[in-house]
Parts: C-alpha cells; sequence; structure tokens
C-alpha cells in the first residue's frame, strides 16, 4: 500500500512537471525566434550600410491597435505535440509503474533479496538518467528530460526503500543520499535549462524529511537541511528569472515543513532555535525580491508581488504561534520588529529603485503590523490615540515623499480608528452615569487625538492639494471640527446625566432645561467656528457646512425648544441665535463673502 501511495504522488509530480516542461519548451522557441530575428535585422543593416542607401523619411501613420489573435494548432503541430511531447510523459510514468509492478511481483515471490532490489533500483534510475543524457544532445530534449526526470523519481523511491522498507542504511546515509540525488537534479536541471527536472528536485527535497521521518525530531538538523535547500533554491532561481513558480513553491514548502515541526514537536524547548531560523528564511526570501527590484530584473512583477506578500503573511503566523506559545507579552513587541523590517525595505526601494509596486507593498505591509501590534498591546481608547498618531505619521511620510498610497492608508487607518471609537463601551455613553469623569480621561484623549490627526492632516494636504486633493483637505477639517463636536455632545449628555440621578422636583426641570439649552449652544457655537474657518480660507464648501450646522440649530430650537423649554430659558436661547445669526449675515456683508 505505501509503495502504491508513493506511487501515485511521483505520478502527480511528473504530471505537474510535464506542463511546466511544455512552458518551458515553448519559452525557449519563443527565444530562439526572438534571436533568429534580431540576427536578421542586423545582417539587414549592415547590408544597408554597405550600400550607402538612406531611405526617405516617412510620415508617420498612426495605425489603430489590433487584438492580435493567437492561431489555432495545425494538425502537423497537434501531431508533434502527442507523438513527441504527450507520448513520452506517458511513457515515463509507464515506465515508473512498469518498473514499481514489477518490483512488486519480485518481492512477492521472493525472486530477490532486499540487496538485490535495492542495487536494481539504484542501477535503472542511473541508467535512466545517463540515457536521458546521452540523448540530449540528439536533438530530442523533450524526450530525453522525461528519461532523466523518470530516473531522477526512482533513485528517489530506491533510497525511501532503502532505509525505510528494509532498513539497509541508517537515517544519516540515507539522508545524505537523499541530498546527493537532490543537487544532481538541480545540476541538470540548469545544465539543460529544464523547469520540469527542477520541480522534481525540488518535491523531492521537500519531501525528503518526510520520507526520512523518525520518532525523535532533529529541530536543528531539519532546519538546517531546509535552509541548505532553499540556499541552494535562491541560487538557481537568479540564473533562471523566469522559474518564478519555483519560488513560490518554495515558499510554500518551507513554511508547511515548518507547520508540521510545530505541530509535532515541543515548541517551548526549541523557541530560539525556531525564531531564529524563521529570521533566516524570511531574510533570504526577503533579500532575493529586493536584489530583483533593486537590479529591476523580475521577469513577472505580479507574480513576485504575490510571493512577498506569501512571505509577509506566512512569516507574521508563523511568529504569531510562536510567540504566543512560549511569550505571549513579546508578541506585540515580535510584531512591531517585523514592522521595522519592512519599513527599512521600504525606504531603501524609495531611494534606490523605482519600482512603486515594491513600495507599496513594502509599504502596506509594514502599515498593517503596525496596527496588529498597536491592537495586540493597547486595548480601547489607547489603542484609538496611537492608531491617531500612527495615521498622522503616515500621512506625513506620504506627503515628505510624495507618495499617494501612504496618506490614502493613512485616510484607511483613521476610518478604522473613527469607527472602533463610537463602537467602543463607553465610547458615546456610560452605561452607568456614575462612571463619567468630566473632560481629563482616555475618552476625551482619543476624540481628541483624531480630531487633531484629522486636522493636521488637512493642513499638511492644503500646500500640495489640487483637484480631488483639495476636496479631501475640506473633508478632513470638516469632519476633525465634528469629531470635536460629538465629543462636547457626548461629554455635556453624560455630565447632565449624572447630575439628573440625583435631581429632583424643580431642580430636575431647571437639569432639563439646561441641558436643552446646552445643546442648542454648542450647535451654534460649532456652526460659528466652522464659519469663521471657511471665511478665513475663503472656501465656500466649508461655509456651506457651517450653515448646515445652523439650519440644525435653528430647526431645533423652534420645534423642540419652543415647546417645551421654559420661558426663561427659551427667551435666552432665542435672543442667543438672532445674535449669532445677525453677527453672522453683517461679516458676510462687510468682508463681501459669496460674491456680494
Amino acid at each position: 500500500m505505501e509503495i502504491l501511495t508513493i506511487f501515485l504522488l511521483l505520478l502527480i509530480l511528473l504530471l505537474f512537471g510535464g506542463k511546466v516542461a511544455l512552458l518551458s519548451g515553448k519559452v525557449n522557441r519563443l527565444d530562439a525566434a526572438v534571436r533568429r530575428l534580431q540576427v536578421a535585422r542586423t545582417s539587414d543593416e549592415k547590408t544597408v550600410d554597405k550600400q550607402h542607401v538612406q531611405a526617405p523619411p516617412r510620415p508617420a501613420v498612426s495605425v489603430p491597435q489590433q487584438r492580435v489573435r493567437t492561431p489555432s494548432r495545425t494538425r502537423e503541430e497537434w501531431e508533434a505535440l502527442l507523438g513527441g511531447k504527450v507520448m513520452n510523459l506517458v511513457g515515463a510514468i509507464a515506465i515508473i509503474l512498469g518498473a514499481g509492478f514489477f518490483l512488486k511481483y519480485a518481492f512477492d515471490n521472493n525472486w530477490l533479496n532486499e540487496i538485490m532490489r535495492i542495487v536494481i533500483g539504484g542501477v535503472a534510475g542511473l541508467l535512466l538518467i545517463g540515457g536521458g543524457i546521452r540523448l540530449h544532445g540528439r536533438g530530442v530534449p523533450i524526450f530525453a528530460q522525461g528519461l532523466i526526470g523518470t530516473g531522477i523519481a526512482i533513485l528517489y523511491l530506491t533510497v525511501y526503500a532503502a532505509f525505510d522498507f528494509y532498513a539497509l542504511v541508517p537515517q544519516i546515509v540515507a539522508f545524505c543520499l537523499m541530498i546527493g540525488v537532490t543537487a544532481g537534479a538541480f545540476y541538470l536541471a540548469l545544465y539543460y535549462n529544464a523547469a520540469a527536472i527542477s520541480f522534481l528536485a525540488w518535491a523531492g527535497g521537500f519531501l525528503t524529511p518526510f520520507l526520512l521521518n523518525t520518532e525523535t525530531v532533529n529541530t536543528v538538523g531539519l532546519f538546517t537541511y531546509i535552509t541548505l535547500l532553499n540556499i541552494g533554491l535562491i541560487g538557481i532561481l537568479l540564473k533562471k528569472r523566469h522559474w518564478g513558480v519555483l519560488e513560490l513553491l518554495t515558499i510554500g514548502a518551507t513554511y508547511l515543513v515548518y507547520a508540521f515541526w510545530y505541530a509535532e514537536a515541543n515548541t517551548r524547548d526549541h523557541t530560539s532555535v525556531a525564531l531564529l531560523f524563521l529570521v533566516i528564511w524570511w531574510s533570504l526570501f526577503a533579500g532575493l525580491d529586493l536584489y530583483r527590484t533593486l537590479r529591476a530584473s523580475s521577469a513577472n512583477l505580479m507574480l513576485h508581488r504575490l510571493i512577498e506578500s506569501l512571505n509577509a503573511v506566512c512569516i507574521f503566523l508563523a511568529i504569531m504561534s510562536l510567540s504566543e506559545a512560549a511569550f505571549p507579552d513579546w508578541t506585540a513587541a515580535v510584531t512591531l520588529a517585523l514592522c521595522l523590517a519592512y519599513g527599512v525595505l521600504f525606504l531603501i526601494v524609495v531611494r534606490r529603485s523605482d519600482d512603486l509596486r515594491a513600495e507599496t507593498t513594502y509599504a502596506i505591509t509594514a502599515m498593517l503590523l503596525l496596527v496588529i501590534s498597536t491592537a495586540i498591546q493597547f486595548d480601547d481608547f489607547v489603542r484609538v490615540v496611537f492608531w491617531s498618531l500612527e495615521a498622522l505619521a503616515l500621512f506625513w511620510a506620504g506627503v515628505y515623499v510624495r507618495r499617494s498610497f501612504l496618506w490614502k492608508a493613512a485616510l484607511g487607518l483613521l476610518g478604522l480608528a473613527t469607527l472602533t471609537l463610537i463602537t467602543i463601551n463607553s465610547g458615546l455613553w456610560y452605561e452607568s452615569a456614575s462612571l463619567f469623569t468630566p473632560i481629563l480621561t482616555a475618552r476625551t484623549g482619543a476624540f481628541w487625538a483624531l480630531a487633531g490627526t484629522l486636522l493636521l492632516c488637512g493642513f499638511l494636504i492644503r500646500n500640495t492639494a489640487t483637484g480631488t486633493e483639495q476636496k479631501r483637505h475640506h473633508a478632513l477639517q470638516i469632519v476633525g471640527f465634528v469629531v470635536l463636536f460629538v465629543w462636547t455632545i457626548v461629554e455635556m449628555n453624560d455630565y447632565f446625566r449624572l447630575q439628573i440621578q440625583s435631581a429632583t422636583g424643580d431642580h430636575l426641570d431647571a437639569l432639563y432645561n439646561m441641558q436643552q439649552l446646552a445643546v442648542s449652544g454648542v450647535w451654534l457655537m460649532d456652526a460659528v467656528i466652522i464659519m469663521a474657518l471657511g471665511m478665513w480660507q475663503r472656501t465656500q464648501v466649508i461655509r456651506i457646512t457651517a450653515m448646515v450646522f445652523f439650519g440644525c440649530a435653528v430647526l431645533k430650537m423652534f420645534v423642540y425648544d419652543l415647546s417645551f423649554l421654559d420661558t426663561l430659558y427659551r427667551i435666552v436661547s432665542f435672543i442667543g441665535l438672532g445674535v449669532i445669526l445677525m453677527l453672522v449675515s453683517y461679516v458676510y456683508h462687510r468682508r463681501g463673502v459669496g460674491g456680494g
């Protein structure tokens, strides 16, 4: 049953490898065609130079771009595909299965002892690889690669059987043999430019720890092996830029091995070792991505941004799980350290490269890690304060380095802080008024930090704002004053709730009247402040916003205050409203605002 399972696994690997080989063949043919065109163009240019012929200049003609359709395969191409590639792949699989069935039959009938079985497997694998090497230079590369891949798979299977089934070799010997097969496969993949062979070597390399597993987990040995394997794969990826899928698979397999180790081993006894190797793995993959970015040598930008995002997600989840299990009090600090690492990568790319996608990836990753670190370390209102300060710093950085995605991300963080503030328990009111303390509270600090950040962000963007950004500048200022207005209403309502709890009789009625009068006064004062800002900046949208606040105050006074307030409070309310509106009207005419 175990042999059948391994055969099925190898079948899947070869099927995927065949797909990669097909793509690799197409890329090679396209590359050869481009080179032939370049050679032909060069020869034509030389001929023209020899004849001293100068073509008259032609006027530029604008030709609409037409969608190029990929021609369908001809019968000859389909025949070549089926006869030369598909049959080669199926034949390789058939050989592996046939060899497996023969060995199984021979084992069941005791035709061969254990040593002979292993010798036959090793010789067969080496012969297939040798045959593939010999045929590769004779015009049949796809067929030759199929033989090489088959031989590598048989060698992996033979070493595994020698160790696990028959116990003919100790673990260290089998481990070294597996490493040798993997290294040889990578060499052949590079030498023959065969992505299929490299994929097979990748699979064998990462399956080795599972195939040669024992009851005792050697953490240092396992992680060291994975590190060396990653270094070898990164060396291959530096030479073969078009094998990006191999990098994606390598990152996934590396952290998958760590996940299996984490599930099986006692992590508390190996915390420092695991953390060290996690940092090494992350540094290898992040360093490769940074190297490609600085040299502008990425063949597929979207794929490599996906790869770097996968690296960030995996390292964060791995470190989080490790720190939560071993040192939970340091989880936020570890997350912050990872945030700083991505911040350093962002600064390097900003100064030495023009890759905006890399900048965005590093910056957004660093910001998300900072937000998560703050959420882990702080609660409720303190969290809102720190998120507001972080948004201010991010907004300033975006304006300073002229990166709009930074200050747009800051706006998103401000939105998160606002949503958190209004949904926090006691954010807009205390469940029990007896818990209220006026002014000097964490809630006040959260409201003022958020409002101050909004106003400062509006000030920062003012000098560089044009068009759509100008609207954001006004919106930030308005929202900042609205947050202060909400804070005033919230504080005032909780204050009067506290006073009303212990009041009775006429004093209770007086407190109700004072509360409504105070609410109307706050609305009017906020409208006056916004109007003054709009006149000072000569901004119509801000003045119109102030008029909306005036309208709300007038509506409240005529609908509610006129009906429910006592006479004395009603007099004060309406006289105050009239004086304020007349003063605003006077300033309008005096300053000639609105085209008057």
